[in-house]
């Protein structure tokens, strides 16, 4: 298997992925390691990737191993799945190099720092409203370490980022006759994190936390609710003051020297709560609708196409890209039953090399015939089930379990009447039904059954404990030494 990365990673971010699948499936791992800020199409050419592997690609990576194909043959590669890849393009490399994505977080800043503006003063407002985005990851996360250094263009202007731009010509080569760009067993998976709120909370959280352990716990989320709530609860106690003032203006007569005192404060409550609901409502929607449009490029929808009238819904996306870019069309085949595009729900973008859901479409796929990577056995293993306090005389029913068999399957049961007695074979089926036999003078034996199964030459053992409660009793064999409760 080849693993390859994609803009600004490097092979260890398959690391995780990579030992998950070992444990189940058998394979040699090659890493392919290439400068992800070189164009594609000479990436491609001089990037080696083995003949004859299945060919696991995230994000950039994809492109790099589709236009390889492309160079070189699409019977280069047995299989090629690609996981969070912009094949369409990625409307982040437009609109963040062109500095609207700044601009936009730049419209947060000030939304988030209206309402301490209007309580506090200006300077301090603004510095608030900087540090709550800080620190929930906005900005450090978000225009640091993840989008500026891989594609604002105060990082330098990357080849491989405008070549992800829709509609780029490397893009209109590479997809105008995509079967010379893709391997007969081709699977697309792509992430899906809108199903929850907030994906860019979410990814930015991802972002912290850092690409050897991306998958996010919902710290960053908890953090978002309880600033959006601490901004409802700013705005409701500014509103309640204008209403006392709005009030105390209305009950009282033009004669009262605080009349118009009562009317002034009212409007000026009432403008600083429409401050505080302002940054509300950023939080709870405007940012998330900004970073749909100018990062993931995802439409709204409403009505019927959602499946409820009047309830809206928005493209399929990872955080980062559509669904539609992840996984287009031309991934499945004409008259072919496979699932070719499978989703990873919860998946955001810079989870998916480490995701459960996407580990899980990547079992499916190896089992799938036109991949079919083995598997690694497992053990013979067996286990037996039946009580383990029974009364003496009592007669017992056991059952027995047997996984990873490689063939038909042999049955040997045991029987031993207490620790310091000898294993007596007692049956050779798939259950048992024993009598059990305490000691002499009300002790309690401690029995046990043992399975031995045989299958394809492997061998598997389990005993099973019993404990035997004893009864007096006057007469009992001194042979056995132990005695049945008398009836």
């Amino acid at each position: 298997m080849s693993f390859i990365h994609g803009l600004g990673d490097n092979y260890t971010i398959w690391n995780n992925m990579a030992g998950q699948l070992s444990s189940e499936f058998v394979f040699y791992r090659d890493n392919v390691s290439y400068n992800s800020a070189n164009a594609v199409s000479s990436t491609a050419s001089s990037v080696y990737i083995p003949s004859g592997t299945v060919t696991l690609a995230h994000s950039l990576g994809g492109l790099v191993a589709r236009e390889h194909l492309r160079q070189k043959g699409t019977g280069k590669m047995n299989a090629l799945i690609t996981v969070g890849t912009p094949n369409l393009g990625a409307p982040a490399a437009v609109n963040v190099q062109n500095g609207n994505l700044a601009n936009v977080i730049a419209g947060w800043v000030e939304d988030v720092a209206a309402g301490p503006i209007a309580s506090f003063g200006s300077v301090y407002g603004r510095d608030f409203g900087r540090a709550v985005l800080s620190e929930i990851g906005y900005i450090d996360q978000l225009t640091g370490p993840y989008i500026n250094a891989r594609l604002q263009t105060a990082y330098g202007q990357k080849a491989s980022v405008s070549d992800m731009r829709p509609g780029s010509s490397f893009l209109n080569t590479l997809n105008a006759s995509p079967n010379n760009t893709l391997p007969t067993a081709r699977y697309a998976i792509f992430g899906n994190e809108s199903g929850s709120r907030y994906e860019y909370v979410r990814i930015s959280e991802s972002a912290y936390r850092g690409p050897e352990s991306p998958i996010e716990n919902g710290t960053f989320i908890k953090a978002h609710r309880y600033l959006y709530s601490f901004y409802f609860a700013a705005a409701s106690y500014y509103t309640y003051l204008s209403g006392e003032y709005f009030y105390l203006y209305l009950t009282s007569n033009t004669y009262d020297p605080n009349h118009f005192f009562y009317y002034n404060s009212a409007v000026y409550f009432a403008t600083i709560a429409q401050q505080w609901y302002k940054g509300f409502l950023s939080l709870v929607y405007f940012q998330q609708r900004d970073w749909d449009k100018y990062v993931v490029g995802a439409n709204y929808y409403s009505g019927t196409i959602c499946g409820n009238i009047g309830q809206n819904c928005k493209d399929t996306n990872d955080g980062l890209l559509t669904a539609v870019t992840q996984a287009p069309s031309f991934f499945e085949r004409f008259g072919d039953n496979t699932v070719r595009r499978l989703e990873a729900r919860g998946a955001n973008h810079l989870e998916e090399t480490a995701h459960p859901a996407v580990k899980q479409r990547l079992f499916e796929i190896f089992r799938n015939d036109d991949v079919s990577i083995p598997e690694v056995k497992k053990p013979l293993y067996v286990n037996i089930s039946g009580p383990r306090l029974v009364s003496g005389g009592e007669s017992a029913y056991f059952s027995s379990s047997v996984s990873n068999a490689g063939g038909s399957v042999s049955y040997q049961w045991h029987y031993r009447r207490d620790q310091g007695s000898s294993w007596v074979s007692v049956g050779n089926g798939t259950t048992l039904q024993q009598i059990f036999y305490a000691a002499p003078d009300g002790e309690t034996a401690r029995a046990a059954v043992k399975l031995v199964v045989s299958s394809a030459g492997e061998t598997a053992i389990d005993i099973h404990y019993v404990d035997v409660s004893g009864c007096e009793s006057e007469s009992f064999s001194f042979d056995s030494k132990v005695s049945p409760c008398l009836q």
